[in-house]
């Protein structure tokens, strides 16, 4: 079974499982209080430029959320965010369970827009009654969002603005961040978003560790007992040096970039092939997040030899939310890809010929698609061809090795970001 469900359904990065064993026996305090905490805390700061920063980790992102929004609100204030957000749709209403209300703005390809933030807000407080409601106290966004869009560097600026105009601070989830900080399409880096939000996290399930998020507080302005509510939100790791050596492998030599970057790399060489094909997507994402549109027959045929998500069913389709993301140092990356798109790109000409030349098969007539039969002999054919494919990856599977990073300072490498953090592709190939 290929699977390209999320960006978490494999274990970690290489080097983190070796640093982990190599610590394995060595002793240290507990709750975050290690040198390996302290060494990841230095590394996050130096890439942020900010020496001043307060960083915490914790062990996963819906509690991060939890944790951030309540510990930075008042009981009558609740949290701005995109109808499409994270803390909106998938995290069981743990936001509210705080008892913070998720006060839902109209997302655009998952983005909120400043102009409607601004109305928002001023709407608000040009109701005579609003002291009776729920203050808009915190404005919640993602980078990547849901939708693996960005927000251009001008969009998170002027988001910014607004929310020192009334006062509330601007938090960014980045359980994807890497992503966001390595795309193509991406103007910003990580001291940008440092200089702009008023606190965010850095993502490192989703983006190579076995678990754990770094949550930094740039202007060293953390809540009062912030640790404490960690505690009490039951997401302080006792044995907090497994996050720390996380994250302070991750920044060594820039490995939590290099990761993002090769999971974009991936999934542009997977989207490529599709559209060559004729498959159409959702929107363009410009990270490791795809939505292909797919009829409901074809979703089901595919079930069989790929593993992937459902993201909603739009006007009587299936539409697939494909994340691609591998480790960077395993190999038979780009195998995995030709295999998915080979195999599945035969199915949809298979598909195609047939239908307009139904003679061309034995059991295959007209009508035969709607009522089974065709699918079933497509289920064959697409096996077959998937049976091939695997042969040729066995046969001609290229190596896929880590770039030697330069030796350059963390603050450095994420401030010059994708151009001279990382060796070009070509470069990276050799």
């Amino acid at each position: 079974m290929i699977s390209f469900e999320n960006d978490y359904n494999t274990g970690a990065h290489p080097k983190i499982l070796q640093r982990l064993s190599e610590t394995n026996f060595q002793a240290a305090a507990g709750y975050g209080m290690d040198p390996y905490c302290e060494s990841a805390r230095e590394k996050i700061r130096d890439a942020c430029g900010c020496p001043e920063a307060e960083v915490f980790f914790l062990v996963g992102g819906t509690q991060t959320n939890a944790v951030v929004i309540s510990s930075m609100l008042k009981g009558y204030e609740g949290v701005v965010a995109a109808e499409t957000g994270h803390i909106n749709v998938h995290e069981a209403g743990a936001i509210e369970c705080t008892g913070h209300k998720v006060l839902a703005l109209p997302a655009h390809a998952g983005k909120i827009d400043p102009e409607e933030l601004e109305g928002c807000l001023q709407k608000f407080y040009q109701d005579e009654s609003y002291e009776h409601m729920a203050f808009p106290g915190m404005v919640y966004v993602s980078h990547p969002t849901e939708y693996g869009t960005l927000y251009r560097k001008e969009e998170l600026e002027a988001i910014g603005k607004i929310c020192k105009k009334y006062h509330m601070p601007l938090f960014l989830d980045g359980a994807r961040l890497g992503y966001g900080l390595m795309s193509e399409e991406s103007d910003m880096t990580l001291q940008d978003i440092a200089a702009v939000c008023d606190v965010f996290y850095i993502g490192g399930t989703k983006v190579g560790a076995l678990c754990g998020e770094a949550v930094v507080f740039p202007h060293k302005n953390a809540p009062n007992h912030f640790l404490t509510a960690v505690k009490q939100h039951g997401a302080l790791l006792a044995k907090g040096r497994l996050l720390g050596i996380q994250f302070d492998t991750l920044f060594t030599d820039c490995l939590y970039l290099e990761a993002g970057r090769h999971g974009i790399e991936m999934a542009e060489r997977l989207k490529k092939v599709l559209k060559e094909k004729g498959c159409s997507f959702y929107l363009e994402s410009p990270t490791n997040q795809q939505f292909i549109i797919l009829e409901d027959s074809q979703a089901e045929a595919l079930k069989k030899h790929v593993s992937f998500s459902v993201w909603e069913k739009p006007d009587d389709h299936r539409k697939l939310r494909t994340i691609f993301w591998q480790m960077i140092s395993l190999t038979g990356i780009y195998s995995r890809a030709y295999l998915f798109a080979k195999s599945f790109a035969f199915f949809l000409k298979a598909k195609n010929d047939l239908l307009a030349n139904p003679g061309g098969a034995p059991v295959c007539k007209k009508g035969l698609w709607e009522n089974g039969g065709f699918l079933q002999y497509m289920v064959v054919i697409f096996s077959i061809t998937t049976i091939y494919c695997m042969q040729f990856h066995f046969l001609t599977a290229p190596l896929f090795h880590s770039a030697r990073i330069r030796s350059l300072s963390n603050q450095q490498l994420f401030s010059q970001g994708k151009q001279s953090c990382l060796l070009s592709y070509h470069e990276w190939s050799r």
